[in-house]
């Protein structure tokens, strides 16, 4: 029984990249940027970082930190995660840009270069950016009014917990 549970455990780390470090390695990264609708800053813009996981059988992504731009559309976020292997860092910005009677906004799916992922032993709540430049995927301008294609609309992220529910117009 001991050797079919550890031939099982050797298939699934080489097949999937299960590991058997609960804790793996602890990476961070982060992104600024505005976002504007129209050529207008958007303000109370929900802003989430998350961990993309590229398994065949559970494709759950996990949700890192999440922010709100502020009044200017301006928006700072940098989190990290303890995972092996390495993490799929993506934002998702959900808006209602020229959409503003539908239930469910639609979410901009970005994904973050895996080159701004940074390993990093401190970490406080505060965002210095003078310390975390290497992490930070700076972008200039995040434009939601026209349609990418990288578009999608859910209302299940919305109704899962109370995180989403905050959502703000």
């Amino acid at each position: 029984m001991l050797i079919i549970a550890i031939v099982v455990s050797i298939i699934l780390y080489q097949s999937h990249g299960i590991s058997l470090n609960l804790s793996g390695k602890k990476q961070c990264v982060g992104a600024v940027g505005q976002v504007v609708c129209s050529g207008q800053p958007s303000p109370y813009v929900f802003v989430a970082l998350y961990n993309e996981d590229r398994n065949a059988y559970f494709n759950t992504n996990d949700i890192v930190r999440y922010v709100y731009t502020n009044e200017t559309g301006h928006f700072a976020i940098f989190g990290c995660v303890s995972k092996e292997p390495a993490i799929v860092p993506k934002l998702h910005i959900y808006h209602r840009c020229h959409d503003e009677s539908v239930i469910c906004p639609l979410y901009l799916e970005i994904y973050i270069p895996y080159r701004h992922v940074k390993t990093m032993y401190t970490y406080t709540d505060e965002i210095d950016l003078a310390k975390i430049n290497g992490s930070i995927h700076f972008m200039d301008i995040v434009d939601v009014t026209y349609r990418s294609g990288m578009e999608h609309t859910s209302c299940a992220r919305f109704f899962v917990s109370d995180t989403f529910m905050i959502f703000k117009l």
